[in-house]
């Protein structure tokens, strides 16, 4: 999602909630009210824009995602504390100090605020809101690969996403996209893939997409514990590892 695309959103979301406003000021600024996942894309002097995700914890700690739109697939993450100043209903992230680090609470978003605290105002205003965006269980985000039958997978874009809205899975190996149908069911913790159909590309190494596909087809089941998920066969050692990613 480009900049100009995401002011649209904003603006929509500000509509929607502005009504709400008077309403939030009167509640009190907690960690609970806080919790959630909110992304967005911020300027870039040298590139498309960087996709932003930020995760606010109940326990006052946040995971800050980033990638740069144009400049390749890697995802910056940085994890702290951060610091609610109830009476300015702001939140201050700690350990950033190269770039801005306040948020301001906002319609139920969260806008940037620049390197002085202040907030930033015409024509660009929009560009710097991060909006709230629900996440429930495994379905509708991208889980990056990390690990496969027990070995630290790095530098890679293997990648999959179960999409309910389209009633499919989809995903990258590390060389191809491919695309799959699935039987998902949260309650137990069953999953399977089957019908999976790649592009054809040919890569220099492709031992990780193999073996990454044939796990697919062969795993029964998931867990999940915070920003991981495993994909199972019974109850062997997990077949893959992946990590959550929020920004879009």
């Amino acid at each position: 999602m480009k900049v100009k695309d995401f002011i649209g959103l904003a603006l929509v979301s500000i509509l929607v909630f502005g009504a709400c406003q008077s309403k939030e000021k009167k509640q009190n600024l907690d960690a609970k009210t806080l919790k959630g996942v909110y992304v967005g894309v911020m300027p870039c002097a040298d590139c498309e824009g960087i996709s932003t995700a930020l995760k606010l914890n109940e326990d006052m700690t946040y995971l800050l995602q980033t990638t740069y739109q144009g400049k390749g697939i890697e995802i910056f993450q940085e994890f702290g504390k951060y610091t609610i100043d109830g009476k300015k209903r702001e939140i201050t992230l700690e350990n950033i100090t190269d770039r801005p680090s306040k948020y301001l609470y906002e319609n139920h978003n969260l806008v940037q605020l620049d390197m002085n605290g202040k907030k930033i105002s015409g024509v660009l205003a929009l560009n710097y809101i991060l909006l709230k965006k629900e996440f429930d269980g495994i379905s509708n985000r991208r889980w990056k690969l990390t690990e496969l039958s027990g070995k630290a997978i790095t530098d890679n874009k293997a990648f999959i996403t179960i999409d309910t809205k389209e009633g499919r899975a989809f995903g990258n190996g590390g060389c191809n996209n491919f695309t799959a149908a699935y039987e998902l069911d949260e309650a137990t913790g069953r999953l399977r893939f089957s019908k999976i159909a790649t592009t054809q590309m040919a890569c220099i190494d492709m031992e990780t997409e193999t073996a990454f596909l044939e796990i697919l087809e062969n795993i029964d089941n998931y867990s999940m514990n915070g920003e991981k998920m495993t994909l199972n066969k019974a109850k062997m050692a997990p077949l893959a590892v992946f990590e959550a990613v929020y920004v879009e």
